[in-house]
């Protein structure tokens, strides 16, 4: 009974000293040119980041068949870097007639490894696959997710959209290991009222069937601002180019109101002709947005994930952050 004891003290004490594994630092890059600046080295050091997840390129339909888009081209940045290679694939390219699903999955690998072997990377020996798919089109897309774990060597992974977590009995959930939540786009765009990329009220519809959700998940948390376009009251364009802090160096535009802008002077601006009397109204998520994104998400996820990546890394996109704002956000879970 005493050795029962003993062993059992000891056990407890060997997993209550184990230290837990601290949630990593990841970033989305999603360019059409792999060229980091010296602000983004410095920001990947300073936090430690080990992966980055590069959008690889598109598959959209072109005379009804899957067509590659966009392929990322890399330079010498890249040495030294592990990468996970992403693709984003059109929910319509899974609408309408029957693809060969097979045919699909064999080209994207196929395609996947020549960029990579091309170039010399250094992949993490993950493949993530970035889809809206819905209940109409989660068949095929669900297929297609089978025959890439069929015929690849890497692991798949796929993006995880808050509609797909809080429906997932009619959306399904794809034969994989693990999903990365996008936990942002929580609304329409709006002329008047709202963020579209976060909204906390938005999130609160979907966030408590995380608690029911089979899959185990990583989480991408957005980074990134853009400025809606308004003219006579309807939107005619989306900006990701233009940012608050730009805006402020704009003499054609005056503050309003808190987040919305209007051009006093015709001019083009970051290659876009803004009328006189057009609004601009910035969308974007604060630091303070992001510790609350946290907040929440930590009440509902039934594990902690392993992983955060900020969408995504660039150089606008960060001058809105303090480098540790990253090391803060992970700490909070």
């Amino acid at each position: 009974m005493f050795k029962k004891a003993i062993f059992l003290f000891c056990f407890l004490l060997f997993f209550s000293c184990r230290k837990e594994e601290p949630v990593a630092i990841s970033f989305y890059y999603w360019k059409t040119k792999f060229q980091l600046s010296p602000k983004e080295e410095e920001l990947l050091k300073f936090n430690q980041v080990q992966n980055i997840y590069v959008r690889y390129f598109d598959i959209d339909k072109k005379l009804e068949d899957p067509f590659p888009e966009s392929p990322i081209q890399f330079d010498s940045s890249c040495i030294g870097k592990t990468i996970t290679p992403v693709v984003f694939i059109k929910n319509r390219v899974f609408q309408g007639n029957k693809i060969s699903t097979q045919t699909l999955a064999k080209n994207t690998l196929d395609f996947v490894h020549q960029i990579s072997q091309l170039n010399k990377i250094n992949t993490s020996n993950v493949i993530q696959i970035d889809c809206d798919w819905t209940d109409q089109t989660r068949s095929s897309f669900f297929e297609y997710i089978h025959q890439l774990e069929r015929i690849s060597k890497e692991e798949i992974t796929t993006t995880i959209r808050l509609h797909q977590v809080k429906y997932y009995k009619k959306t399904g959930i794809p034969s994989v290991k693990e999903g990365m939540l996008m936990y942002y786009n929580m609304g329409n765009l709006s002329v008047f009222e709202g963020n579209s990329i976060y909204k906390k009220e938005n999130a609160g519809k979907y966030i408590q069937s995380l608690e029911n959700y089979p899959l185990p998940l990583k989480v991408a948390l957005p980074i990134f601002s853009w400025a809606i376009h308004i003219r006579n009251n309807r939107i005619i364009g989306l900006n990701s180019n233009v940012t608050r802090l730009n805006l402020a160096e704009n003499a054609n535009v005056v503050l309003l109101k808190p987040n919305f802008y209007k051009v006093h002077t015709s001019h083009y601006f970051q290659g876009v002709f803004f009328r006189k009397a057009d609004i601009l109204k910035m969308e974007e998520v604060t630091p303070k947005d992001l510790l609350e994104m946290v907040e929440d998400l930590q009440k509902h996820l039934p594990k902690k994930p392993t992983e955060i990546v900020f969408y995504h890394l660039d150089n606008q996109t960060i001058k809105n952050y303090e480098k540790d704002i990253f090391k803060q956000v992970v700490s909070a879970f």
